[in-house]
C-alpha cells in the first residue's frame, strides 16, 4: 500500500499474522533456506483466503533478512546462520515502520488504482504499470537486498500487460522476486504459468477463520464470531467483510423467512427485500445472493447423505429439517438451480433486485404447497 493511500487497518499490507496456511509458508521458507528461491510465484486460490497477505508477509520477510552480499544487515547485525522457521517479522523490527507505510524503496505494488481523470477504478491493469516494473528492476537499486513486486491481481492484466510481464519472466533480473496474486490461475497465459512456481492456497478451517476474527476484532461477541467464521466457508477475507457490514444479520434474516415457510408473511418479506435492494446495500445483497442457493444446496446434500445439518446459528438445524421434509432432495436441487439462474440473470442484466427476492421466496412457497 503506497504511503499516500489512506490507511486501512484491514488491508493485507497491514496484516502481520497469517493463519491456516502453514504448508504454503513452509514451501517458501524451504526455497529460501535452500538458496533456490524462484524468481516468480503464483499465489492462487479463491478470493479472501489470504493470498495478498502472504505476499506482503513474504516481502517483509525478505526485506528484513540480512543481506549476505553486503556483508551484514542494514543495521550492522551479524548474518543469521540458522534456517528461518517463520515468515513472521516482529512489529518492533527497525524496518517495519517503513514497510507498513509503503516507504521502502525495494518493493513495488501493481494493482488497479483510482483514475483521477475518469473518477473511477479501471477494470484492468494496463501495460504501462507493468512496464514501470521493468524500469524498477533494471535501474540501480536504492537499497541493498531483494527487489520485490507484488501484482494484485495478475488476472486483471490486459493482454498487452500480460505480454510485458512475460518478457520479465523470461529474463528475470538478479535478486528479484515477482509475487503474482491470482484468483483464477487457469485463465492465465500458459507461458506465464510455466515460468512461475505454483503456491495454491486452500480454504481454512472454521477454527482458523475464527482465529483471524479474534485477532482482528478482539471485542467481537464470541457467538457472533463463531457464527461468522462458519458462514464464511473457509475464507477469512469474507469473514472480515461480513463483520464490517453486519453480514451475519442478513443470514439470520434470511433464515427467519425460511422458518416461516410455507406460511410466509408477505409484509415481512417486502421489508426484507426493501432492505437489500437499495444501492447502498449492494454488499448485503451480494451476501444474500451467495447464501440463498448455497443454503438450499447444503440442505439437499446433507439430507441425501444422511448427515446432521451443521448449524451456523442456533436453531438453523430445525429449519433445515423442515425444508428437507417439506421439499425433498430432488425439489431442493431444483430450487437451487432455479435460484442460481435467476440470481445470475438479475446480476448480469441489472434486473430488479426486489422482484428477484420476492420471486425466490415465492418459488419456495409454491413448492411447499405442491
Amino acid at each position: 500500500m503506497a504511503a499516500e493511500e489512506e490507511y486501512d487497518p484491514l488491508h493485507p499490507s497491514q496484516t502481520l499474522k497469517l493463519f491456516g496456511h502453514a504448508d504454503a509458508e513452509a514451501k517458501l521458507l524451504k526455497a529460501y533456506n535452500s538458496d533456490r528461491l524462484h524468481h516468480a510465484w503464483i499465489i492462487s486460490g479463491e478470493k479472501g483466503l489470504g493470498k495478498a497477505t502472504l505476499a506482503y508477509m513474504f516481502s517483509r520477510f525478505l526485506l528484513t533478512r540480512p543481506d549476505d552480499e553486503a556483508g551484514g544487515g542494514l543495521f550492522g547485525e551479524e548474518l543469521a546462520t540458522d534456517d528461518a522457521t517463520s515468515l513472521y517479522v516482529e512489529p518492533e523490527h527497525p524496518m517495519m515502520a517503513r514497510l507498513l507505510a509503503g516507504g521502502h524503496g525495494n518493493i513495488r505494488i501493481v494493482t488497479r488504482k483510482y483514475d483521477e481523470k475518469k473518477k473511477k477504478i479501471p477494470k484492468d491493469i494496463g501495460v504501462d504499470q507493468v512496464r514501470s516494473l521493468a524500469n524498477f528492476f533494471n535501474k540501480t537499486a536504492a537499497e541493498t537486498g531483494w527487489r520485490i513486486a507484488i501484482i494484485d491481481s495478475v488476472d486483471e492484466l490486459t493482454r498487452n500487460a500480460a505480454n510485458a510481464l512475460l518478457k520479465m519472466l523470461e529474463e528475470p533480473p538478479e535478486k528479484s522476486i515477482l509475487l503474482l496474486v491470482s484468483h483464477t490461475p487457469g485463465r492465465l497465459l500458459p507461458t506465464i504459468l510455466s515460468r512461475c512456481q505454483k503456491l495454491p492456497l486452500l480454504k481454512l478451517s472454521s477454527d482458523d477463520v475464527l482465529r483471524v476474527l479474534n485477532e482482528r476484532f478482539p471485542d467481537l461477541d464470541p457467538d457472533e464470531a463463531d457464527s461468522t467464521a462458519k458462514m464464511a466457508d473457509g475464507s477469512p477475507g469474507r469473514a472480515i467483510a461480513y463483520v464490517a457490514i453486519d453480514g451475519l444479520q442478513v443470514y439470520k434474516d434470511m433464515l427467519a423467512l425460511f422458518a416461516q415457510l410455507p406460511n410466509l408473511k408477505i409484509s415481512r418479506l417486502h421489508k426484507f427485500a426493501d432492505g437489500l435492494s437499495a444501492i447502498k446495500y449492494e454488499a448485503k445483497f451480494d451476501i444474500f445472493c451467495a447464501h440463498f442457493p448455497q443454503w438450499l444446496s447444503t440442505v439437499a446434500r446433507q439430507r441425501a447423505a444422511g448427515d446432521t445439518f451443521v448449524e451456523v446459528v442456533a436453531g438453523e438445524g430445525a429449519v433445515a429439517e423442515t425444508f428437507a421434509d417439506g421439499l425433498g432432495v430432488e425439489e431442493l436441487i431444483a430450487q437451487t438451480l432455479k435460484a442460481q439462474e435467476l440470481i445470475a440473470q438479475t446480476q448480469g442484466l441489472h434486473l430488479d433486485k426486489k422482484q428477484m427476492i420476492l420471486t425466490l421466496f415465492g418459488n419456495l412457497k409454491t413448492a411447499f404447497k405442491s
